[in-house]
């Protein structure tokens, strides 16, 4: 089975996921890349564990494989299931890097993958022999930490009890910070989505009250 890792490994191969590119694609051109729709995003730096059983993933684990560097896509499935296909899918998602790979039955595999950037789809191609889009990396804006600091992550510390985002890359530490609260999909997603600073903060923030309320109301004495 897989083992847990640590988080100076968690690191470690995050920062080697960060330097590898799709075949084809640099920040602004685009490339052919396969693809997994899931009921939940990947965010950027989050790590993602998946059991691989449907003929046409493990297709493309096999693809896969033959890569030096190999990555795919993560999307949020809108409507429909992850099994079997014909679901409706979101444009907006995430660059993934395969770290480890374990067949633990016949034809079915642990999969741990590592997200590294957003990406956004241009085009969808046909799901034969699994799904396949042609799609542009979309960078997270850098500033969002600086400029979020004296609203959203003041907040936070009612809702963390440590400190553990110093090893979190800048860019990527509103994705982490969100991947620690009780949040759903769609919040992640309109997280992911947000496309500037202060879209990131809109969002962030009203989060933060849903859960603030949450809180008080769960708990009146809370102040």
């Amino acid at each position: 089975m897989l083992r847990p890792r640590s988080l100076h490994e968690v690191r470690a191969i995050h920062e080697g996921a960060n330097a590898g590119t799709v075949a084809g694609m640099t920040n602004t051109f685009a490339g052919t890349l396969p693809m997994f729709p899931l009921g939940r995003p990947c965010l950027p730096g989050e790590v993602l564990p998946l059991r691989i059983f449907e003929a046409r993933y493990v297709s493309m684990l096999h693809d896969l494989s033959r890569e030096a560097e190999p990555q795919f896509g993560v999307v949020l499935i809108d409507r429909g299931r992850e099994v079997g296909g014909g679901d409706i899918r979101r444009s907006i998602g995430t660059l993934v890097s395969l770290v480890d790979v374990e067949e633990v039955a016949p034809g079915q595999f642990a999969v741990v993958a590592i997200g590294t950037d957003r990406i956004r789809v241009d085009r969808w191609l046909e799901d034969d022999p699994y799904p396949r889009a042609l799609v542009e990396k979309w960078p997270v804006p850098s500033a969002s930490i600086v400029d979020m600091a004296t609203s959203s992550e003041d907040r936070l510390e009612r809702f963390l009890e440590s400190d553990l985002l110093s090893h979190v890359p800048s860019d990527q530490r509103l994705f982490t910070l969100a991947t620690m609260l009780p949040i759903g999909a769609l919040d992640l997603q309109m997280l992911l989505e947000a496309d500037s600073v202060s879209a990131q903060r809109s969002v962030m923030n009203e989060i933060l009250h849903h859960l603030e309320d949450l809180a008080r109301f769960e708990d009146p004495q809370i102040d």
